[in-house]
């Protein structure tokens, strides 16, 4: 072989060897590219909270306060639309230092939320949870119970038609809730009525007006409380006089 063939001959497998593709070179990937890490999915909160103080209606940890314009209608606007809210009765924690006016506000925006009721928990005087179902009806009957606390807090217990309201005054520490609720219990068991009323004067708390519901509701000697719920009234009414409930 002479040496000008051996050269041509070298020179055409190097030509062959540099147009073989490198390995991977140039080329589809063959494996299955790597999977991206995803998010994991944000879940809708399947029940709603609802709690409240003196200040401010919390739902779902925001918090409305009452001070301001139009609380009922800010605190329903936060409500609509959440789950467990429409057609549902709803728990609503109040605390015992709330103003009861306060505390028909946060009901009454429920309402509006389309609530069918209220479940009021409050801490009783033992420091237990104690509860309160709530509600309203379209057509008050008039002889439906009412009771409420004045400023000096004596009770009053009348109806909500209007009648002469019986007095109960202050106790040793407060509230005569033995007699009062007495009183009010016998209101409320001489009249098929499926709510009773409770209502505080301004600036009375609404733990002392829970007090007075539930004494009336868990037994005494003035006979069954025939009412299954309570109602509450926006405005302090005045004893003896017509009442227009929530």
């Amino acid at each position: 072989m002479s040496p000008s063939f051996r050269i041509g001959l070298f020179a055409a497998l190097l030509a062959l060897g540099c147009d073989d593709p490198k390995p991977g070179a140039g080329s589809a990937p063959t494996g299955k590219p790597s999977a991206q890490p995803t998010a994991a999915p944000v879940e809708a909160p399947t029940t709603t909270s609802v709690s409240m103080d003196d200040t401010a209606v919390t739902v779902n940890g925001t918090r409305i306060a009452f001070d301001g314009p139009s609380p009922r209608a800010r605190i329903a606007t936060e409500l609509a639309g959440k789950p467990k809210i429409a057609g549902e009765t709803v728990p609503l924690v109040a605390q015992r230092n709330a103003k009861a006016a306060r505390v028909a506000i946060a009901v009454a925006a429920l309402k509006d939320a389309k609530a069918a009721g209220v479940l009021v928990r409050t801490q009783k005087r033992d420091n237990a949870t104690g509860e309160l179902p709530v509600g309203w009806v379209d057509a008050p009957v008039a002889c439906s119970a009412v009771a409420m606390i004045a400023k000096d807090v004596s009770i009053s217990v009348w109806t909500v038609g209007g009648t002469v309201a019986r007095r109960f005054a202050k106790g040793m520490a407060g509230p005569d809730l033995t007699l009062g609720s007495d009183g009010f219990r016998k209101g409320a068991s001489t009249c098929d009525a499926p709510i009773a009323y409770v209502a505080g004067d301004e600036g009375i708390q609404w733990g002392l007006v829970f007090d007075l519901a539930l004494a009336a509701k868990e037994g005494g000697e003035g006979g069954a409380f025939r009412a299954q719920k309570f109602g509450l009234v926006l405005e302090p009414p005045v004893p003896g006089r017509k009442v227009t409930p929530l």
